[in-house]
């Protein structure tokens, strides 16, 4: 029986280990009309962006490395949540203050905003997208992968769950999770007027 269940789970393995990998289908197979310069820029690009992170990391404080660390391990055990971890830095950003009135077109006024600097903190996030999400948020042009760890502001951090929670509901609508199913089905109930 042992022999049986190891010879199957042995063919199994070799199955799957000859079928195609499932994965993304967009792959580059052709880099010809692509300009030597342009090569050189984009290797010129991952060369500063490998500095600026090993920047980043060696100007990170105990506690800031600790804070990025906690966020790294979250949904690594099946964790249910995803939590963002406050990462001890602070930034400073542009908030609305006021509008001003600049002047009146057909009697109505136009508005000019008027900003003020702030300062506010920046956490740590763990993107965690479902299956059905694709490889990616985009905000502002700057992709956010699953998996990856972003520091961003509370702002920002809003609209990145805002975005998430809306991809797992839409996953758990696609997938049949009915939240109903148990739920005995009802027609109309029309009741007539009491006199």
């Amino acid at each position: 029986m042992a022999a049986a269940l190891a010879k199957a789970r042995d063919a199994k393995r070799a199955k799957k280990a000859a079928a195609p990998e499932a994965g993304p289908v967009s792959k580059i197979v052709s880099i010809e009309d692509v300009k030597p310069d342009d090569v050189k820029l984009l290797l010129d690009q991952i060369k500063d962006l490998r500095e600026q992170l090993a920047t980043e990391k060696s100007e990170r404080t105990r506690e800031q490395q600790e804070a990025l660390e906690r966020a790294q391990a979250q949904g690594t055990l099946m964790q249910p949540g995803i939590e963002e971890v406050p990462s001890g830095k602070k930034v400073t950003v542009q908030k609305l203050d006021r509008y001003k009135t600049v002047g009146y077109e057909n009697k109505r006024p136009v508005l000019e905003p008027i900003f003020k600097e702030v300062e506010v903190e920046t956490y740590n996030y763990k993107i965690d997208m479902p299956p059905c999400g694709g490889f990616d948020l985009k905000i502002n042009g700057m992709p956010l992968y699953h998996g990856s760890v972003v520091e961003v502001d509370i702002d920002t951090l809003r609209t990145i769950k805002d975005m998430i929670y809306r991809l797992w509901a839409h996953d758990s609508a696609i997938h049949g999770s009915d939240e109903n199913a148990y739920r005995q089905k009802r027609g109309p109930v029309l009741r007539g007027a009491r006199a």
